[in-house]
């Protein structure tokens, strides 16, 4: 671990030192970029800045800002999609309740329009076996919604792990840096915002 943080250090050192070789302005975005190119963990990222250092001999805060837009914020990207993901699933969930209601009403209303047919004076046979056979119309109908919904509530579940599992790792790799596995500059403020936030109270 004591080599991983001196590499880091290291690597925030050189980092420093291209913000202040090329003049770049020193904003978190900026630096975020000069030490993915220093730690050289995105090939494409270090071959394009790379040139710009080597062959240019000018790197300028624009350029490093388009960097860090087209690879810095694939994390985002990424928990938007989760994002929309959750928001459908829950779109589905509210339909499944919908039709459980719309099946419950249903079933209810069988129910009592076969009552009402029963508390008639002495039914007859044929009006017992239509009842009968209401009934058990209805309850068919009730099990295979039943069947339904708890199928696919059983793959909401899922569903909502996986898309759950896929979002810590997504946060984890965007406050992990990715070759020391050292918490992150926004890994830093994070916790400095859960301390902020814990003395607040």
């Amino acid at each position: 671990m004591a080599n991983q943080v001196e590499n880091a250090f290291d690597i925030a050192r050189q980092a420093l030192q291209f913000v202040g070789e090329f003049q770049t302005p020193p904003t978190p975005e900026v630096y975020e970029v000069w030490f993915r190119y220093v730690q050289g963990s995105d090939p494409e990222l270090h071959a394009q800045l790379k040139h710009a250092v080597e062959t240019a001999g000018k790197v300028s805060g624009e350029f490093l800002t388009s960097l860090h837009e087209q690879f810095c914020r694939i994390g985002n990207e990424t928990e938007a999609d989760i994002g929309k993901s959750l928001s459908a699933e829950i779109d589905n969930f509210q339909l499944l309740v919908s039709g459980q209601q719309q099946a419950n009403t249903e079933f209810g209303n069988s129910l009592q329009s076969t009552n009402e047919k029963l508390a008639r004076d002495e039914p007859s046979k044929v009006e017992l076996a239509i009842c009968v056979s209401d009934i058990s119309d209805a309850n068919s109908a009730m099990q295979r919604q039943l069947s339904d919904v708890l199928q696919k509530l059983a793959d909401a579940e899922r569903n909502v792990a996986a898309l759950q599992t896929s979002l810590e790792q997504s946060q984890r790799g965007m406050m992990t840096d990715h070759l020391t596995g050292v918490g992150n500059r926004r890994y830093f403020d994070t916790l400095v915002n859960q301390i902020v936030r814990d003395r607040a109270y």
